[in-house]
């Protein structure tokens, strides 16, 4: 206020001591303030701007005073952003309104101290399109009152689409307290693998699609059941391994193939293992199911490097020689994993934690991965 009461022009001041242009509107803010107490005294009113300390975060700060630039001639207010409206985020004025798409949002999700590994995964598969459409339908269809870890996770997604604003954040509290009871090892405030976390959820939703899919067919349905720890009978499928081999247990106590559902139509894919002994050049191959790819990481990398380096061919030698059928002895080879079947969405899990032998332990591989916009998987697909 001191330098704002004793320079009243700043024409005649030396270059240095002049207001910029912003000093000057913030200099006509303060005269307008002493001569109109009553527009001073409505705008205190509006803008609580007397509780406001100067240690305030900025986005909290900032409001008050692009408020009160609203009460400046039109001139001053050609860089303020009072004119755009009070419901366009911060965000929004960032990157341009235009720019969003007109019905999708985009929400922050609450961190409950350690949810970080949940909340990646769930923005992710938010915003994976078919699975989104999957859950919201599955929510429309089933207007049960049983609480489900899906049925959580359905509130949640349609909790953001219904939003009125483009932008914000939501507190995923219903859906973690449920995952709590689920799973044990994710009832603390330790902190834990995103990979792990997607796998038990797609797992689970699996489990509890299947489960009331046996319901409703009357229990006559050809996998075997179990109880799960929520109470409700399902498919037991206790790692990623049961889900990909999409079998349950039947009455004789044999391997049977299960229907599959929409998790299955979205991110199964299909991989080859191709074997060829260098003893008798012959090539055997395998298929099986795959929900993700995991990587490994390198420095200065990027995606497409990663899946080349992927489906790389390896020499089998040493102690991890190929037992060959045609051999009936365990001879070299050379093995190599192409996909043969893509997926709707290609989940690729990066391998950020690597043994480091001379640390005796495992570090966090922090490299940077480039990923490009549209992905082409050349000397990785087979045909």
């Amino acid at each position: 206020h001191r330098a704002t009461t004793t320079t009243t022009t700043t024409s005649h001041l030396p270059s240095k001591h002049r207001f910029s242009r912003k000093g000057e509107i913030f200099h006509q803010l303060y005269l307008a303030k002493r001569k109109e107490k009553n527009v001073s005294s409505k705008l205190r009113t509006a803008t609580n701007a007397s509780s406001i300390p100067l240690n305030r975060p900025r986005e909290v700060a900032i409001p008050c005073l692009l408020l009160r630039v609203k009460y400046l001639p039109p001139r001053a207010r050609v860089s303020c952003y009072g004119e755009m409206g009070a419901n366009i985020s911060q965000l929004e004025r960032d990157i341009g309104a235009d720019q969003f798409p007109p019905n999708e949002h985009y929400f922050g999700l609450v961190n409950f101290g350690n949810t970080c590994y949940s909340n990646s995964v769930l923005q992710a598969l938010y915003f994976c399109r078919p699975f989104r459409e999957k859950v919201l339908e599955y929510k429309a269809k089933n207007k049960r009152t049983k609480e489900t870890l899906l049925s959580c996770l359905a509130d949640l997604f349609y909790s953001i689409a219904t939003q009125k604003k483009k932008v914000g954040s939501i507190a995923p509290k219903k859906f973690i307290a449920r995952l709590r009871k689920e799973k044990e090892e994710f009832d603390n405030y330790m902190q834990q693998d995103a990979h792990e976390f997607l796998n038990f959820l797609i797992n689970h939703i699996n489990e509890i699609i299947l489960a009331e899919r046996n319901q409703a067919k009357g229990g006559a349905a050809a996998g075997g059941t179990t109880t799960s720890k929520n109470g409700h009978a399902g498919t037991a499928t206790p790692s990623l391994n049961h889900l990909l081999n999409g079998c349950g247990t039947g009455d004789n106590g044999t391997q049977q193939p299960q229907e599959p559902t929409w998790v299955h139509e979205i991110f199964q894919g299909i991989l080859t293992s191709e074997t060829r002994c260098l003893n008798c050049e012959t090539v055997s191959s395998k298929d099986e199911n795959f929900f993700d790819l995991q990587v490994d990481v390198d420095q200065n990398t990027s995606i497409t490097h990663c899946l080349r380096c992927f489906s790389n061919t390896e020499t089998l030698c040493s102690d991890n020689k190929f037992k060959c059928d045609n051999c009936c002895s365990y001879q070299e080879a050379q093995k190599r994993m192409r996909v043969k079947k893509l997926p709707m969405i290609l989940a690729l899990h990066l391998k950020r934690f690597k043994y480091m032998e001379q640390y005796n332990r495992h570090i966090k591989v922090s490299h940077r991965v480039v990923f490009p916009l549209e992905l082409r998987l050349f000397n990785t697909v087979s045909s």
